[in-house]
């Protein structure tokens, strides 16, 4: 997401009540420690001095500002200034469910183990007879993964992977059955 140009630098204390109308499960600390996690993490911009500075000295002088007031409760410094639409994107992006989408197949979606079977018979057909090219009717290969690709080129293999991932998982289940060496 492309940054704001123009920006409102505010101090800490008016991002945090800036961020209260949104956050109102936390409470001062808990907003100063929503805020600081945020700075630290270089989602909220910082100007210290006037000047624009990088989470890496932020995060130092936050540590320094931690070792000077040792009962500071975590705040972040007053003469510190706040990118007000950095806090008001990260608003929005905490109120946002975050969607996990698990990878791979669903539980109980099934094996292609079954469908596989006779195309690794089959595969194991195509590898064994070559170099007999005359005595048989049906192509042949050298390899587990040409036998697999000629498989899946003609539309043999079911499933909704990839070309890649079928010549994968046909070449697996092969050396599953026969090894390497067929």
């Amino acid at each position: 997401m492309a940054r704001d140009t123009e920006y409102r630098w505010v101090q800490p204390r008016k991002a945090c009540d800036a961020a209260s109308w949104t956050l109102r499960d936390l409470d001062g600390d808990g907003l100063y420690a929503w805020l600081r996690e945020r700075i630290v993490s270089g989602k909220i911009r910082v100007k210290f001095d006037g000047l624009e500075i990088t989470p890496t000295i932020t995060r130092l002088l936050l540590e320094g500002y931690d070792l000077r007031f040792p009962d500071n409760g975590g705040i972040v410094p007053p003469d510190f200034l706040i990118c007000l639409p950095d806090v008001r994107r990260e608003q929005v992006a905490s109120l946002k469910p975050r969607e996990t989408k698990k990878r791979g197949r669903p539980r109980g979606a099934g094996s292609l183990a079954d469908a596989d079977l006779p195309l690794t018979t089959e595969m194991n057909r195509m590898i064994t007879a070559f170099g007999r090219e005359a005595e048989v009717t049906w192509p042949t290969f050298p390899s587990i993964n040409q036998a697999a690709a000629y498989l899946v080129d003609n539309g043999r293999v079911t499933g909704a992977g990839s070309r890649e991932s079928k010549i994968t998982r046909l070449t697996r289940r092969y050396i599953d059955r026969f090894g390497e060496d067929g």
